[in-house]
């Protein structure tokens, strides 16, 4: 009977994760596309560049704290709450003001730290030793659809349009928010499994104050850790995987749909982009799957290889997105023309190859 309640909890969490995601990860590529048109038609300012990186600043802030949260919260609670702020990002764009994308796409960012730090926790109190890899596996395969849905939509639903008009952007929103909301609802339907893994201790038997002692202390012990050699390594690597989840999630595909070169339609290459992207990401962990099975091969000459093949996709995009791209539409061209859409699809499967 347990051993169903787990199996049920953990597509349940896949589930949530894969609509939360899909409202999230639309809404990460198009909203410097959409808020473009935006600006243009109402004489407004709003960047979705600045609002992503408030997200991230968001998550980044706030993943100090959540750990130590958990003593207040459950798991589920944690992850429930993580995605309603992180669906808020998209409910801001249906009528969007400066202070509301800002506001809500940082919110959305505590959000974030919220619901992966509850996700981790809630994958191991469902999962013992002969089921933590598949149940890891198939919570990242489902998580892994959510670059799909939405973007496609995008890609089709924008076909012909020069530009995001106020109704494209209020249907594209309304509908992520609401798909948000049935990942939402799916995660409140996991069942609490109270799970006291050795050498950790039982919080239901703390008093306030001692957790609050304990949140404190884990805050301390996170800044201590700054000092050490393994902060200093992981710190380099992580800038790097923060600049690389910045530039296939927002940057490049808007880079595509302002090189007009590409048709006057090019804003739908955004959903296009994105959903190779994500193909890249689940063949990546396919692959580096198999080849982990073979003793010779270890994990580091697998990121090694996948970091070569990145390095080529982005010569290619250079060669092919002009410069200013990334900031406006352009008809200019780069170094290559003309400018190859089957070369930028490849490209978008090749940089998210090492992401996994």
């Amino acid at each position: 009977m347990l051993r169903k309640v787990e199996d049920r909890n953990i597509i349940l969490l896949g589930l949530g994760f894969l609509f939360v995601y899909t409202a999230y990860q639309t809404t990460a590529a198009v909203s410097e596309v959409v808020l473009d048109s935006y600006n243009k038609n109402n004489e407004a300012h709003i960047s979705g560049y600045v609002g992503m990186a408030l997200n991230y600043a968001g998550t980044t802030l706030m993943a100090l704290f959540v750990p130590g949260f958990l003593l207040f919260l459950s798991q589920k609670s944690s992850v429930i709450l993580g995605s309603v702020l992180s669906v808020m990002m998209a409910g801001s764009y249906i009528y969007p003001t400066p202070i509301s994308i800002y506001l809500f796409s940082f919110i959305s960012g505590v959000g974030g730290a919220f619901i992966w730090v509850g996700q981790g926790a809630i994958v191991i109190s469902n999962s013992n030793n002969t089921t933590i890899d598949r149940n890891t596996s198939v919570f990242w395969l489902l998580y892994q659809l959510s670059q799909f849905g939405g973007t496609l939509y995008v890609f089709f639903a924008w076909q012909g349009k020069e530009f995001v008009d106020t109704h494209e952007r209020v249907v594209l929103f309304i509908l992520l928010v609401g798909i948000g909301t049935i990942g939402i609802l799916a995660l409140c339907f996991i069942k609490t499994i109270t799970v006291t893994p050795e050498n950790c201790i039982d919080t239901s038997t703390l008093t306030a104050s001692q957790k609050l002692r304990h949140l404190f202390g884990g805050i301390k012990e996170s800044f201590r850790f700054w000092y050490s050699y393994h902060f200093g390594m992981l710190f380099l690597i992580t800038c790097y995987i923060g600049f690389e989840l910045a530039f296939f999630q927002t940057i490049f595909p808007t880079a595509v749909a302002n090189t007009k070169q590409l048709g006057a339609d090019s804003d739908r290459l955004t959903g296009l982009i994105v959903v190779f992207v994500g193909i890249g990401e689940v063949t990546g962990s396919f692959l580096s799957g198999l080849a982990s099975n073979i003793e010779k091969i270890r994990r580091g000459p697998i990121a090694a290889f996948g970091l070569i093949i990145e390095v080529f996709a982005f010569l290619i995009i250079l060669l092919n997105i002009p410069s200013d791209a990334v900031i406006e539409p352009v008809e200019t061209i780069a170094f290559i023309e003309p400018i190859d859409r089957v070369y930028l699809v490849i490209c978008s499967t090749q940089i998210s190859y090492k992401n996994p």
